[in-house]
C-alpha cells in the first residue's frame, strides 16, 4: 500500500457475532490491526508516500501482522477466539463505515478468494488460518 494519509480504514471485515470483526486501519500515520477487541500496530510511520508491503493473518489464538516483512509482536486471541470469528460478507475495502450506501463503500460478497480457498482447507492448521494480501494504493 502507499499513503500520505494519517488516518482512514483500510478494510473492515464483520463477524456474525456482536463485536466479531477484523479491521485495518491508519492512526496518527500508523497501520493497525483490530480482531474483537484486541489490537496490534506497527510502530513507525508507514504514511510517507512510499510502497509498503503489509500482510495479515488471523489464527486460532493469534492474529498477526507483518509490514514490510517485519512482523510486529502478535496478538493473543482468548479461547480460540479467531475460529470463531464466522466472517461475513460485505467486505470493505476503504470504506466509511458511519455513512451507509455512500460511494465509499465497495461491499464484496463472500467468499473471497485471494490466494486462498477459505472454504475447503486442505489441513487442520489451515481451518483456523486467514490470510488476506492487498495490493492498494490511498492518496
Amino acid at each position: 500500500m502507499k499513503t500520505t494519509s494519517t488516518e482512514g480504514l483500510i478494510v473492515h471485515i464483520r463477524g456474525k457475532q456482536n463485536g466479531a470483526h477484523v479491521t485495518l486501519y491508519m492512526t496518527s500515520g500508523k497501520i493497525r490491526l483490530m480482531v474483537g477487541n484486541r489490537s496490534i500496530h506497527y510502530h513507525k510511520k508507514i504514511n510517507d508516500n512510499h510502497w509498503h508491503k503489509v500482510d495479515l493473518s488471523v489464527e486460532k489464538h493469534s492474529f498477526h501482522l507483518l509490514v514490510d516483512n517485519l512482523r510486529v509482536t502478535d496478538g493473543q486471541l482468548p479461547a480460540g477466539e479467531g475460529a470463531a470469528l464466522s466472517l461475513s460478507s460485505p467486505v470493505y475495502l476503504g470504506a466509511d463505515l458511519t455513512t451507509p450506501n455512500t460511494e465509499a463503500q465497495v461491499p464484496l460478497s463472500l467468499p473471497v478468494y485471494l490466494g486462498a480457498d477459505l472454504t475447503s482447507p486442505k489441513t487442520e492448521a489451515q481451518k483456523h488460518r486467514y490470510i488476506l494480501t492487498l495490493m492498494y494504493t490511498w492518496v
